[in-house]
């Protein structure tokens, strides 16, 4: 019995001694628990996690999209919608893929194609890009292409309602069009050179100043002629804008006349200044041979016209014709001459 409680005795006497002993080993515990076991292949995750999160928002910053054209000639109503949001459409603002492009019921637009080409659209027109750039779908809308080099951005598919074609034997031709509209389908013309398309699998071929037009299947369309080409006449008169003509007598008036053609239901009249961005003044359509209008600045001006029939054919453009407007004199000075585009 003495020896039992001088045991505890001397157990109550250690543990006085040592009072942090137990406190100590608890809280240790405490703390390990506490703290999540992080082992090599989830720091060697983390890292990787980390990594994978740098990488996308590099690839996002890489990847911006290049644009494919630029908006050279337009009025205030043409639209441009990209990702959901209206954006800026004014002359020398850039055209990305992917985005939707609409003139309004009558105005016309021009779009620089890189990297060299242009397009105008007609009124009414909606034409879709493809957000890779390859592709261009036509609602209701009419496009006049031409090429100035044989190399360009313009898109590999046109989609004209639910038709597609393709082109088949490298870059289309220095110009054609497309008309897609729901009486008749797609109109498909070549201006200049043979053009080459695959529609449904099946090539065709469309030769200079020709064109098909209805559904463009392989089995439902009808060959047709292009309009005659326009002969502008030597009888251009400019002179300066006067205070009736408009509210700027800085400007000039320019009159011009060209020969009529035969089934012609309008003419389109393209004026633009001749200068290193080519600068578009005047894209408008009318039923007379005949046509006014008034130029600001100086410099080397030229003058085309189109004859397009009832069917919205178009033709050939007239040999542009060629004149100078020199603000430096009382009276403008005209110089023409006709030269092969």
């Amino acid at each position: 019995m003495f020896i039992l409680l001088l045991s505890l005795l001397l157990l109550s006497l250690t543990a006085a001694l040592n009072p942090e002993a137990d406190t100590l080993d608890v809280a240790d515990t405490l703390i390990i628990s506490e703290m999540p076991a992080v082992s090599s292949e989830d720091t060697l995750n983390r890292d990787n996690a980390l990594s994978d999160t740098k990488d996308a928002e590099s690839d996002t910053i890489d990847t911006d999209k290049a644009g494919f054209a630029s908006v050279t000639y337009s009025h205030s109503c043409l639209k441009v919608i990209r990702e959901n949001k209206r954006v800026a459409s004014d002359p020398g603002s850039e055209l990305m893929p992917g985005d939707i492009v609409e003139t309004c019921a009558k105005h016309f637009a021009v779009l620089n194609f890189q990297p060299e080409g242009s397009m105008i659209l007609f009124p009414s027109s909606i034409v879709v890009v493809s957000p890779d750039g390859t592709k261009l779908t036509l609602k209701s809308a009419e496009i006049l292409f031409e090429y100035d080099t044989i190399t360009t951005s313009f898109p590999e598919i046109i989609h004209c309602f639910d038709e597609s074609l393709y082109h088949v034997e490298g870059s289309p031709p220095l110009s054609f069009g497309v008309h897609c509209r729901g009486e008749s389908g797609m109109i498909l013309t070549s201006k200049r050179g043979s053009l080459w398309w695959n529609n449904h699998g099946k090539p065709f071929e469309i030769s200079e100043s020709t064109g098909i037009m209805g559904r463009v299947t392989t089995a439902n369309y009808s060959r047709i002629t292009l309009p005659e080409q326009p002969v502008i006449m030597d009888s251009i008169v400019v002179t300066p804008a006067t205070a009736r003509d408009t509210a700027s007598i800085n400007g000039s008036n320019v009159t011009l006349r060209w020969t009529p053609i035969a089934m012609t239901d309008q003419y389109l009249v393209h004026i633009y200044q001749n200068d290193s961005q080519k600068t578009h003044h005047v894209v408008t359509l009318h039923h007379s041979n005949q046509f006014s209008t008034i130029l600001s600045g100086a410099g080397d001006f030229e003058i085309r016209v189109m004859a397009i029939d009832f069917y919205g054919v178009t033709g050939a453009w007239s040999l542009p014709y060629s004149f100078v407007i020199d603000d430096s004199d009382s009276a403008a000075k005209e110089e023409s001459r006709a030269f092969e585009s």
